[in-house]
């Protein structure tokens, strides 16, 4: 229960905004600035109505996204094929809804905001890393188009 009570707290947090230190933007596709946290990297891809890309950190969390109108949401379902995943959902005028499954057992966390964004990270071990995965995915996510 613990764990599920730091997700709801971060994910509150984070809803407010995102104050968190960060290096200087790294372009995502069109020239997007999106900030990392210290110590990240950032590759982007995408497609024609899609922008992703994937975010990691060196013996740290590796992130993989997709942004998009139609790309629906990937938490739930994680949280059904994966019994021992906790699944939190919270809505705020902020970020809309905001799903994130935790799996601890795979080193796993899932993000997904309001069915338009998902991102799925692994090697996820500390709560340093649940809370650099969630601050990035709400920076990601809210980056301009």
């Amino acid at each position: 229960m613990k764990p599920l009570y730091m997700v709801l707290l971060l994910a509150s947090a984070m809803a407010s905004g995102d104050r968190h230190k960060a290096e200087p933007p790294q372009s995502v596709r069109n020239g997007s600035p999106v900030r990392l946290l210290p110590g990240y990297h950032h590759t982007p891809s995408g497609g024609v109505d899609t922008r992703g890309g994937r975010i990691w950190k060196d013996n740290g969390p590796e992130i993989y996204y997709v942004i998009g109108p139609m790309v629906g949401e990937l938490a739930r379902g994680y949280s059904q094929q994966n019994p021992k995943a906790s699944l939190s959902v919270v809505e705020s005028p902020a970020t809309g809804e905001l799903a994130i499954a935790m799996d601890e057992e795979n080193d796993a966390l899932i993000v997904s905001i309001d069915h338009r964004s998902n991102f799925r990270a692994r090697n996820v071990r500390s709560r340093k890393d649940v809370v650099d995965v969630i601050l990035m995915a709400n920076t990601v996510a809210r980056a301009p188009k």
